[in-house]
């Protein structure tokens, strides 16, 4: 019997007793084929299935169909193998670039940093909505009473409460600033308790009409501060609040 050749590489099968001094060639024609086959993806033409351009899906351990792109409506599967649906995308984190993701007319694609590799579905109000209900909060210390300066640590916190008596020079200094170029917001909550109280204006801060506001009534004050990091910037007081 000659020489047969397989179905799909084309290699030689030889006869049997035969090729007795060209046998290695052709085992080493052979194995180039082999290897170029392994090492180069087989193209979706070439597959069962196959509509000519589009992906390359398994469908089980050894066999491969090729699924059809449609241009402009996303990913979607093509008939092939009787089965037709909506795939699993999955979105790498780690290799992603910034793209937009939409998946129809009001729905966004968002990363699930708790599950390797998971992506789910939101609408564009459930992720505004998110985002809102997981926007940095304002952490508040209680700084208790004090008779002059009360020293605001803004890398601790950014509300701060603290209490002036009888006596007190009420006033309020900033530390550990935010870097040059960032900003932060920062409420003072003050209470005199003692009355006849008057701000001790010494930093160099900017007030709403030039100057502090009078808290010499005893009452609650509430201080909205600009803090940048060559100075604080006072927007908005809110006096004598019960």
């Amino acid at each position: 019997m000659a020489d047969t050749l397989t179905t799909n590489l084309s290699l030689v099968k030889v006869e049997v007793g035969g090729s007795v001094n060209t046998w290695g060639d052709k085992v080493n024609t052979n194995m180039d084929l082999l290897d170029a086959a392994i090492s180069t993806p087989i193209p979706p033409s070439q597959l069962d299935g196959a509509p000519g351009t589009g992906l390359v899906v398994a469908n089980g351990g050894t066999t491969f169909l090729a699924r059809a792109l449609a241009v402009g409506g996303g990913l979607s599967v093509a008939d092939g193998d009787g089965v037709a649906g909506d795939p699993t995308v999955t979105v790498l984190p780690s290799t992603a670039t910034a793209k937009a993701l939409p998946v129809d007319a009001d729905l966004v694609l968002v990363g699930d940093s708790a599950a390797t590799f998971a992506v789910k579905k939101s609408t564009r109000t459930q992720f505004l909505k998110g985002a809102l209900h997981t926007a940095p909060r304002l952490v508040e210390v209680n700084k208790g009473v004090s008779f002059g300066a009360a020293s605001m640590d803004l890398s601790a916190a950014n509300y701060f409460r603290v209490e002036f008596g009888v006596g007190s020079t009420p006033r309020f200094v900033f530390t550990n600033l935010p870097a040059a170029g960032e900003v932060i917001e920062v409420v003072v909550v003050l209470a005199n308790t003692g009355g006849g109280l008057g701000y001790n204006d010494v930093d160099g801060y900017k007030w709403p009409g030039g100057a502090p506001p009078d808290i010499s009534a005893a009452g609650t004050y509430v201080f909205r501060c600009l803090v940048y990091n060559a100075e604080t910037i006072v927007t908005h007081v809110t006096t004598a609040v019960s």
